[in-house]
């Protein structure tokens, strides 16, 4: 059409090579711009025309149209979307837990925690009283999201590989809790501490 810009659509079996070439291709036409498509990467796509034996022979009428195919993209967002619907498992209206106090580089925080009946966690707090107000309120809702995401289901497991050995300040000795002596930030303190006696690291 003699356009500046093109779509190239590829098979579902185009390997890198073939989208390394397309690319090479446009820039000597010296096209502004590309899109490359491949067959079954998006979640949905246009149906698509099966040839008969003979393309000549070919007629409007005996046109056959394939489903549209199942993109491999779609189970990924399938399992997502699981994730993201799991029913939240509501806490006791009275529950257990623990309060620890600890000292982190001359910081004073304090981790409570809320338990399911099975001993479980559900929920924790996070409180540093001598802190920024900016920062104890982002503290505050690191905490209140943690806990949605455990009453959804997301393992304390991902959350601790996830968050332990973050770095940032304050961090250093650690005193007030026996089992904990360094810490490379808060986060990595709160994630060692429960990873210890919920998990048994």
């Amino acid at each position: 059409s003699g356009a500046i810009s093109k779509t190239i659509n590829m098979p579902n079996e185009a390997s890198i090579e073939d989208v390394e070439k397309a690319h090479m291709l446009s820039w000597k036409l010296m096209l502004k711009g590309t899109a490359v498509y491949r067959d079954g990467s998006k979640l949905s796509q246009p149906l698509n025309s099966v040839a008969t034996e003979s393309f000549k022979e070919l007629q409007m009428e005996d046109d056959e149209v394939a489903a549209t195919p199942v993109a491999p993209a779609m189970k990924a967002a399938e399992q997502v979307i699981k994730i993201i619907q799991h029913k939240r498992r509501a806490l006791p209206h009275r529950r257990k837990g623990y309060t620890q106090k600890a000292s982190i580089g001359g910081h004073k925080v304090y981790l409570r925690t809320g338990e399911y009946d099975d001993g479980s966690l559900g929920e924790i707090f996070i409180d540093m009283h001598k802190e920024g107000a900016a920062y104890r309120s982002l503290m505050n809702c690191f905490a209140i999201a943690i806990s949605l995401g455990l009453q959804h289901g997301v393992p304390l497991e991902e959350f601790a590989d996830a968050f332990v050995f973050t770095r940032f300040e304050p961090n250093g000795m650690v005193t007030g809790n026996k089992s904990i002596s360094m810490s490379t930030s808060t986060i990595d303190y709160i994630f060692r501490e429960l990873a210890i006696t919920y998990l048994g690291r």
